[in-house]
């Protein structure tokens, strides 16, 4: 790390002590950099929930370096980061949560960069917390998703509705957001396609939807969605019963979480846990990586071989039939 010994102290005559009582002190005298930073990316396309989660991170930036004396973020160094990191980790924060805190900072710095109001970015010098890779603990076996699948009463439009969507999630592998956001227009059923618009970086994809999927999409569309969709000119593909409003995320976590329960599976099921668990089915079955990696819409191989994991016994059977000194 640089030393920049002589820039520290030059740096720090340049802060005032401030109390406890003053936490908001220096979010609030930076409010109108907090807006442009919010402006910056919102041009570069990031999501709302993005924009907003780095902001409050970058608030709770702000207050730390409150309460360690630094009066503004362009005089605070790579060191202070760090004390920063190291702060969060005695919090308690787990290694993942601190890297998206961290996240946020690096954006925020490239972001001062480009008015150059800093040289350099200061929060790129401070290693990155270790992250220990673990299996998923709830990845279903491709039996207990059947059973869920399976699980909806489809004699109810409520039924119809349900397996449309866990149908839709096994077979697309989506995020929970990206379901509930899908337009009528996103999903060709001819084609198998679902077309994710803005999805998370703000990254337009096309997902594979299987033959299953299709039908119980196409069933929910002619038997149910007609009929709920009390408002014509509404898009949105998943109705609630509620008037037909589009589904809100919340109830699709509740059923999902009760079918789960009613079919005896004792594992969390979230529909995140769908998203997981397909991607290991996929990879178990042949799927690269890389093909994985373009089917779930992550940006680097690295995040998907966290979701996609396989266990110790499928890696010894693995190695028995493909490596070649096994086959000798």
């Amino acid at each position: 790390m640089p030393s920049g010994k002589g820039q520290r102290s030059s740096r720090r005559k340049r802060r005032r002590k401030t109390g406890r009582h003053h936490d908001r002190t220096l979010v609030d005298k930076h409010a109108g950099l907090i807006i442009s930073f919010r402006d910056y990316l919102t041009a570069l396309n990031r999501s709302a929930a993005t924009i907003g989660n780095y902001t409050r991170n970058i608030q709770k930036f702000l207050t730390f370096l409150e309460r360690n004396n630094i009066e503004s973020p362009v005089d605070a160094g790579w060191d202070d980061i760090e004390k920063y990191q190291g702060w969060l980790l005695q919090q308690q924060y787990q290694p993942s949560s601190v890297e998206t805190l961290l996240r946020a900072v690096r954006a925020f710095y490239r972001y001062l960069q480009r008015r150059n109001l800093v040289i350099g970015n200061p929060a790129e010098l401070v290693d990155r917390p270790k992250q220990s890779i673990k299996l998923p603990r709830n990845v279903l076996s491709e039996a207990e998703v059947t059973k869920l699948l399976e699980m909806p009463d489809t004699k109810t439009d409520r039924g119809i509705l349900h397996r449309a969507i866990l149908e839709t999630f096994y077979h697309s592998g989506l995020r929970l957001s990206e379901l509930c956001h899908l337009q009528i227009d996103d999903v060709d059923t001819a084609k198998g396609e679902v077309t994710v618009r803005q999805g998370k970086g703000g990254k337009d994809r096309i997902a594979v939807i299987g033959n299953s999927a299709c039908l119980w999409i196409r069933a929910y569309k002619q038997l149910v969605r007609e009929n709920i969709a009390e408002d014509k000119s509404e898009r949105t593909l998943f109705l609630g019963s509620q008037r037909g409003r589009p589904i809100h995320p919340i109830i699709v976590q509740r059923f999902v979480r009760e079918y789960a329960r009613d079919v005896g599976i004792t594992k969390h099921t979230t529909p995140h846990v769908l998203r997981v668990s397909v991607a290991t089915h996929l990879l178990k079955n042949g799927a690269s990586l890389m093909e994985i990696r373009d089917f779930l819409g992550h940006a680097l191989v690295s995040t998907t071989q966290r979701y996609a994991q396989v266990h110790p016994e499928d890696v010894i059977e693995a190695h028995k039939k493909f490596h070649p000194r096994e086959q000798c």
